[in-house]
């Protein structure tokens, strides 16, 4: 109980006290380190919650969990490079997690790195991880690279999975203005 409270208690980014752990206990330890990482993440400590991911990964380093975690939890406050590395370190110790190649996708495309966005984002789509936002995020490529129809097709694509996806229909409404005037 002291340890939990002096982690919750924490105000120092990224911290997250060390684990001791037994030969063969690794596994436990890091299993323990992922779920207060969740724990702290749903009560909004996200300092606490980055240091316990990080932990995870440094106990258990072939596990691609923690990197995940981490990479959507510094997508989500801004730090967009550290998001790519962690999803990068995730897909590495498993190629087959779609959800990280979608998001690597997304941080690739508003980092205007064009082919690797479409190379994680295929990727994804092949590994069954589809949403309205990848297939937005296809829409603007294409239209980026001129190619209406296909902009056009993947943003309806996109109303499908998600018909209140505002971005995706602003999208195909200036995609179709665009074609209209070619």
């Amino acid at each position: 109980q002291e340890n939990i409270k002096a982690m919750a208690e924490s105000k120092s980014p990224e911290s997250f006290p060390a684990m001791i752990y037994e030969f063969g206990q690794q596994g436990q330890s890091a299993a323990l380190l992922k779920e207060w990482a969740a724990s702290l993440a749903e009560r909004r400590s996200i300092p606490n919650a980055r240091g316990a991911f990080i932990r995870a990964a440094e106990v258990d380093p072939s596990d691609p969990e923690p990197h995940f975690f981490l990479g959507l939890i510094r997508m989500n406050t801004g730090d967009f490079s550290g998001a790519i590395a962690s999803f990068e370190q995730a897909v590495a110790r498993s190629p087959e997690m779609g959800e990280a190649r979608s998001n690597l996708g997304t941080l690739y495309l508003q980092a205007g790195e064009t082919q690797r966005a479409v190379d994680n984002l295929n990727r994804a789509l092949a590994l069954g991880s589809d949403s309205s936002g990848l297939r937005n995020n296809l829409a603007v490529i294409h239209a980026k690279g001129g190619r209406m129809e296909e902009a056009i097709r993947e943003a309806n694509l996109a109303l499908v999975l998600d018909p209140d996806n505002r971005v995706a229909r602003e999208n195909l409404i200036n995609f179709r203005r665009l074609l209209e005037k070619k």
